[in-house]
């Protein structure tokens, strides 16, 4: 058993949690894929100590980061994690709605559970642990000693709270902090950590002369027939304008 435990942690190492998630989690019954989604990808192999990632909403980050969180407890011993929302509740729905699926669908995860640490706030997969917390209250970044804070929707959390939780990290050999959010305001939060960051842009390849480009919505959305500013399109706008047509 010693052997076959030091086989499996020798075959993934940091960049390859995205090998493993392909190769051990299932997605409506079949293996989880990057396939239209390679984003993703880049974003989970990173390697940095801290990896920021500011996104639009609904695509897939959390679903992925999720399965990398679980990824890492299960290839990576004694490791612990702490998986924060802006609010405890959001934390529980996210466990029980996000993360569970992802064990009952997976085998490998699914044995390596203790059904005695098995809830929507701490689950134990071999000995390594994922917590879920809120960032609302003090008392939820007491007490829990980690490797790795995970945090989601930073721009609506506690930024007080936060800097708690990085505290858990003081005696941790990998200090590992992933941070992603919809942006809110200029010079907060996520927006904030990027202006800091080395920073990686998803880009585009234009289908008809093959031209790269990183998107821009103000330069490069167009609506048929609407002459005005983007920035002012409303939702009393939207009945009068050709907005279902827009393209890239």
């Amino acid at each position: 058993l010693a052997r076959l435990k030091a086989g499996v942690y020798a075959t993934y190492s940091l960049d390859q949690i995205p090998k493993w998630i392909v190769e051990k989690t299932f997605l409506n019954g079949r293996r989880y894929s990057f396939k239209g989604h390679e984003f993703q990808h880049q974003v989970l192999q990173d390697e940095s100590q801290e990896v920021n990632c500011q996104k639009c909403s609904q695509i897939g980050m959390t679903e992925a980061q999720g399965r990398w969180s679980m990824g890492i407890c299960k290839t990576f011993p004694n490791f612990s994690l702490i998986y924060t929302m802006p609010y405890s509740n959001d934390a529980e729905i996210l466990c029980r709605t996000r993360i569970d699926p992802i064990i009952a669908a997976s085998p490998d995860l699914a044995q390596a559970m203790n059904p005695d640490m098995n809830n929507s706030q701490i689950k134990q997969i071999g000995n390594s642990f994922i917590y879920f917390r809120g960032t609302q209250g003090n008392t939820q970044a007491i007490s829990i000693p980690a490797d790795c804070i995970v945090s989601d929707e930073i721009d609506r959390s506690s930024a007080h709270i936060l800097s708690q939780y990085t505290s858990r990290l003081t005696h941790s050999p990998w200090k590992l902090r992933r941070n992603f959010s919809t942006p809110t305001v200029d010079g907060f939060g996520i927006a904030a950590k990027m202006e800091t960051s080395r920073r990686y842009r998803n880009v585009c390849t234009c289908n008809h002369c093959n031209h790269t480009f990183v998107p821009d919505y103000y330069q490069h959305v167009v609506i048929p027939d609407f002459h005005g500013k983007l920035e002012e399109v409303s939702k009393p706008l939207l009945a009068r304008i050709r907005w279902k047509e827009a393209k890239l």
